[in-house]
């Protein structure tokens, strides 16, 4: 172990790996990689470079190693790896950088086969104290963030986006305003305007931010619509001229300080956009777990697994690939049908998504609807949208009667049948009423069950089976 402690080297602080690209051939190297990804170049630059610092070793010395003397190089790199495991490092932080290394060889046409065999390579054993947050946590998360942080970490949570859909690594594109077709920026305040019925919003990925270099749709909940409505709001006020080109998220005095060389409204990097999701993660991750940014797009697929969301579309909005049979289905430009059957199987999922108090309002406001529809005698799943114009002034006559003067205290909210069409209507439900909180043990004793406070004087109230009243 005392060789290889002296045969190794550690730097003191960053390395500055630029200085390899005037190495003979690692420029053109470098290029070959970021003709796909300019961030998989940085990252095997990063690599090379570390494992050429601690043997001591130039990009052409190596190459030559491995053609002229592969043994040596074989045993080089078994007692580099056994002083990383003295250092405490994972196999699969080894496996990453000396993947690096087969890179750079392959590129020079020398097909090194004798790398070390690591047991662990890809266990993700760093990983291993990372937790899916719940939507509470979620909301803890979001609070720690500023208006674009929420913006970015409610795109990544809701609708699965990879950072770099939101700016790329250099900061030079990203998703605009007109990525989101239903954004509407033309009045005085941003607003969406969705299709009746509808709740989620579309996001439109094009193929030159998708990771499978494939456009694809996602979705939005209203909980993000929210936060980028107000988000786009503060912008305006700032003086910040919103137009289809303008970025989703932009460099602003709202966000980073990371604006060197750049004017405000530009793009973001993707480096920004991680560091500030990882500063909120840090500051409220429970003890004894780990968060990275990407825990939440984990967390999308998660909650959407939970919502029964089926597995094709799940894959389609997180842009994964989706193999052979989604290159047939969901991988073509797809027909608006298609779209609004994807964003109906989102919405049905949708509540998994929701922080806490975005379920729990969601759900209050659902129990409310149900109740109306009860006490007008429609079935509790009737699609409002769907009802022709007569039937929705009928419906409107019904309710203004029920919540008219004099109805408020005593009044039972399901009485008679509806005058809706016949096939909209179900059995009259059980009767409930309106009572004060003084009523409620009475009634409470005669069997009468709570459904839902109103305020803090009074109590909905469902009538036992046999009908008793007041």
């Amino acid at each position: 172990m005392a060789r290889s402690l002296e045969r190794f080297r550690e730097p003191k602080g960053r390395l500055d790996h630029r200085p390899l690209l005037k190495e003979l051939g690692v420029q053109s190297w470098y290029d070959a990689h970021a003709l796909r990804s300019s961030l998989s170049a940085e990252v095997n630059l990063r690599k090379l470079g570390l494992f050429l610092y601690r043997t001591r070793l130039t990009p052409a010395s190596l190459v030559e190693l491995a053609k002229h003397r592969p043994d040596e190089l074989r045993d080089l790199l078994i007692a580099y790896a056994s002083y990383l495991h003295s250092l405490k490092k994972l196999d699969s932080y080894l496996a990453k950088t000396l993947k690096g290394v087969r890179d750079w060889l392959l590129f020079n046409n020398v097909d090194f086969r004798q790398f070390p065999k690591l047991r662990r390579a890809y266990q993700a054993e760093s990983l291993s104290r990372e937790r899916m947050p719940t939507p509470e946590q979620l909301r803890l998360i979001l609070g720690a963030l500023s208006p674009r942080g929420r913006v970015c970490a409610l795109l990544m949570a809701h609708s699965g986006l990879r950072p770099g859909t939101l700016g790329n690594d250099g900061g030079s594109d990203g998703l605009t305003l007109a990525d989101l077709p239903e954004l509407r920026t033309g009045g005085s305040r941003p607003r969406f305007d969705l299709p009746e019925g509808h709740t989620a919003f579309l996001i439109q990925v094009p193929s030159r931010l998708s990771k499978t270099a494939q456009g694809y749709v996602t979705f939005g909940t209203p909980e993000a619509a929210d936060a980028i409505l107000s988000y786009l709001g503060e912008r305006q006020t700032a003086g910040d001229k919103l137009t289809p080109a303008s970025p989703l998220v932009a460099l602003t005095s709202l966000g980073a300080r990371n604006t060197e060389g750049k004017d405000v409204g530009s793009f973001v990097t993707t480096k920004s956009v991680v560091l500030g999701i990882r500063k909120a993660l840090q500051s409220v991750c429970p003890e004894g777990v780990r968060w990275r940014p990407y825990v939440l797009r984990s967390y999308c697929s998660t909650q959407l697994l939970i919502g029964r969301m089926d597995h094709d579309t799940r894959e389609a909005i997180l842009g994964h690939d989706l193999g052979v049979s989604g290159r047939y289905n969901l991988r073509k430009r797809l027909a608006d049908h298609v779209i609004e059957a994807m964003r109906t199987e989102y919405e049905r999922a949708m509540g998994a998504l929701l922080t806490a108090r975005g379920a729990e309002e969601r759900r209050s406001t659902d129990d409310f609807v149900r109740l109306l529809l009860q006490g007008l005698g429609l079935p509790e799943d009737a699609d409002l949208s769907q009802m022709s114009e007569k039937e929705r002034v009928t419906l409107a006559e019904q309710l203004s009667k029920r919540l008219g003067p004099g109805n408020e205290k005593t009044a039972s909210v399901a009485t008679e049948p509806s005058s809706l069409p016949r096939s909209n209507l179900l059995r009259v439900p059980p009767v409930q009423r309106i009572v004060s909180l003084e009523e409620v043990p009475r009634l409470l004793e005669q069997g009468w069950s709570a459904v839902m406070p109103l305020d803090g004087q009074h109590v909905i109230l469902q009538a036992p089976p046999t009908g008793q009243s007041i």
